[in-house]
């Protein structure tokens, strides 16, 4: 009997034992995964965004937005995903949500930039009149979500701004000043307008120049122009060139009409935001 007991009494002594050593294990387990809150009064800041032209052709426009932000906590915040919504003169446009590279260290700022690619094609489909405009504002809204191994964090980021669209300079009043006559051909010289449309200055001193009367090629066409043009403002062109078809040179020796004067421009046009190349469709 004794033996019984005491037999009863180790057991339930190894079994308390056991029972308050499980509760120290599990309570150990429960603290490692506790998940503390982040430290209190900070948070993180968008401090700036900051939109600017990378690309500019006859097809589309790029905008690239650099957004900074400040990490005031004690670890680095890596990545993020960053939604939004573009609209163009107030009409949805593009919708964005994109992976993104922070790298803001510990305490420190860091930034971040996105590609906004604007199809010039897309946008007269999307807005009315867009052959008469040379500017459109344009609004970015949307959240930078930052996931910490804490909590979900959103962060608003709004901008509001205009972008260019370029327009090709336009050759207007073409007038024959002087012409004179060879034994196969009649040299013009000739004076035009250049009309700049854009909202921004157009270097032309590396476009090339073709001009016809009607069907008939004007040759060794020689240009001479301003080397740049303020926006939306004129310049004034110089041409003189060779008519070797009879019938038109006979034509404008007699002052009849020869057909309306057309310009074809190639090469590139610089500008604040690069070079534009005619030649391109891309």
């Amino acid at each position: 009997m004794d033996t019984i007991h005491k037999g009863l009494h180790s057991y339930f002594v190894k079994s308390r034992y056991f029972f308050i050593f499980a509760l120290v294990l599990l309570s150990f387990i429960g603290c490692s995964k506790e998940i503390k809150p982040l430290e209190e009064g900070k948070t993180f800041e968008i401090k700036s965004i900051l939109p600017k032209v990378t690309d500019l052709s006859l097809t589309h426009i790029t905008l690239e937005f650099k957004i900074s932000l400040k990490n005031p906590y004690s670890f680095p915040l890596k990545t993020g995903q960053f939604v939004s919504k573009l609209k163009v003169m107030n009409k949805e446009f593009l919708s964005i949500n994109t992976p993104v590279k922070i790298n803001a260290k510990a305490n420190s700022e860091g930034s971040f930039t996105f590609p906004v690619v604007i199809n010039f094609a897309s946008l007269e489909k999307t807005l009315k009149g867009f052959e008469k405009i040379n500017s459109a504002g344009y609004s970015l809204k949307g959240d930078l979500i930052v996931q910490t191994d804490k909590e979900t964090v959103k962060l608003p980021v709004v901008k509001e701004d205009s972008f260019p669209i370029f327009k090709m300079p336009e050759i207007i009043n073409v007038d024959v000043k002087k012409s004179s006559m060879g034994l196969f051909s009649v040299n013009l010289d000739m004076e035009a307008l250049i009309v700049n449309k854009n909202i921004f200055p157009l270097d032309i001193r590396n476009i090339h120049y073709s001009l016809t009367f009607g069907e008939v090629e004007v040759a060794d066409l020689k240009v001479k122009t301003s080397h740049s043009i303020k926006s939306e403002e004129q310049g004034r062109v110089f041409i003189n060139g060779n008519v070797s078809a009879v019938s038109t040179f006979l034509k404008i020796l007699n002052g009849d009409e020869v057909g309306t004067p057309q310009f074809k421009m190639s090469g590139k046009i610089k500008t604040p935001y690069g070079n534009v190349d005619l030649d391109s469709k891309k």
